[in-house]
C-alpha cells in the first residue's frame, strides 16, 4: 500500500492529538534516521504505524492479543496498553500489507524496548519519547545526546522512564531492565 494512502488511513484512526503526535516522531525518526545513516524511508513508515492502535480500549487490546494468539505476559495483563505496540505491527501487516519484518519489529518493540535491538528499533523507541511535542524536565538534552550517540541516548532515556514509572509506583517491564542492562554492559566493554 501507498505510504500517503497509510497517511490518510492511520490520520482516520486516531484523534488530532494522537496524529500531532504522531507527525512528531515521524519528523523525529527521520532526523534521527539522517543523523545516523539509518533507512528514512523504514523510519518514516514505522514511526507513521507506531501508534495506529493506540487509542484502542485496553478490552480491545487484549481480545485482539488473543485473536492473533499474541504473548499476553504478566506485565501487560496488568498493564494492556503494552499490547498497543505488537498490534500495531499486526495492524501494519494485516491491514496495511506492510512486509518489512525490520519495520514491523521496530513498531512492535517501539514502547518497552529490549535486547537487541536494531538501529530501526532505538530510532522509533528515541523518536517516540523524544518527539517535539514531548515536555518534561531534561528532554531538550535527551533530543541533542539523540543526535550523538543513540546507545548514550537510549539509556539516558530507559533511566528517565524508570524514574517516570518508580515515582508513578508502576511495574517495570523485564524487557525494558533487560535492554538497559544491555547497553550498560556493551558500553562497559
Amino acid at each position: 500500500m501507498d505510504v500517503e494512502i497509510i497517511f490518510r488511513e492511520v490520520k482516520k484512526e486516531l484523534s488530532s492529538k494522537r496524529f500531532a503526535h504522531t507527525q512528531g516522531v515521524i519528523n523525529k525518526a527521520i532526523e534521527l534516521a539522517q543523523r545516523h545513516e539509518g533507512n528514512v524511508e523504514q523510519a518514516r513508515l514505522a514511526a507513521l504505524l507506531h501508534d495506529v492502535v493506540r487509542e484502542w480500549t485496553p478490552a480491545q487490546w487484549l481480545a485482539e492479543a488473543k485473536n492473533m494468539g499474541l504473548v499476553i505476559d504478566e506485565a501487560a495483563l496488568h498493564s494492556p496498553v503494552l499490547l498497543h505496540a505488537p498490534l500495531a505491527a499486526w495492524v501494519a501487516k494485516k491491514r496495511f500489507g506492510v512486509t518489512d519484518e525490520t519495520v514491523l519489529r521496530a513498531i512492535a518493540r517501539h514502547t518497552i524496548g529490549g535486547t537487541g535491538l536494531s538501529l530501526l528499533d532505538k530510532i522509533i523507541y528515541l523518536a517516540d519519547g523524544l518527539e517535539e511535542g514531548r515536555s518534561y524536565k531534561g528532554v531538550a538534552e535527551l533530543r541533542q545526546l539523540a543526535l550523538q550517540d543513540v546507545d548514550a541516548a537510549m539509556l539516558a532515556v530507559y533511566d528517565q522512564t524508570l524514574r517516570y514509572m518508580i515515582k508513578r509506583e508502576e511495574a517495570i517491564h523485564p524487557e525494558t531492565i533487560a535492554g538497559r542492562n544491555e547497553l550498560l554492559w556493551r558500553r562497559d566493554q
